[in-house]
């Protein structure tokens, strides 16, 4: 995922070299995105309120910068201190394989934003 984004953000043409920090970033909000939504799916089936819990909107809210900021540190350690590794890895990918992994990349993203903003409203 990491590498197909820098490999779509290295496209747009601009002269930059944040395309490696802002994939890394991304990948994050898709990760946190994914799992709120897998959070949403369980406390809808379980039937579990946050609020029947004592858990109001204030301390949700900092769980979740709190959760977000845990997943860009290990974004930022495991992903963009290695994304040379990373490139040489995926660079030598046969044509095929590449058109497979764009597809693969594209679904992930697609999936993982319309599934929260659908899932999301829809069973809170």
């Amino acid at each position: 995922m990491y590498y197909w984004l820098m490999y779509f953000l290295r496209k747009d043409g601009r002269k930059t070299e944040l395309f490696g920090h802002n994939s890394y970033l991304l990948i994050s909000m898709l990760v946190v995105f994914n799992i709120f939504t897998i959070a949403i799916v369980i406390s809808y089936f379980f039937n579990v309120k946050l609020k029947e819990l004592g858990i109001d909107k204030q301390t949700t809210q900092l769980i979740g910068i709190a959760f977000g900021v845990i997943v860009i540190g290990f974004n930022h350690f495991y992903l963009y201190k290695n994304q040379n590794e990373i490139c040489k890895h995926y660079d030598d990918l046969s044509h095929k394989r590449r058109i497979k992994g764009m597809i693969m990349f594209w679904l992930y993203v697609i999936l993982s934003i319309s599934l929260l903003f659908t899932l999301g409203p829809a069973l809170t």
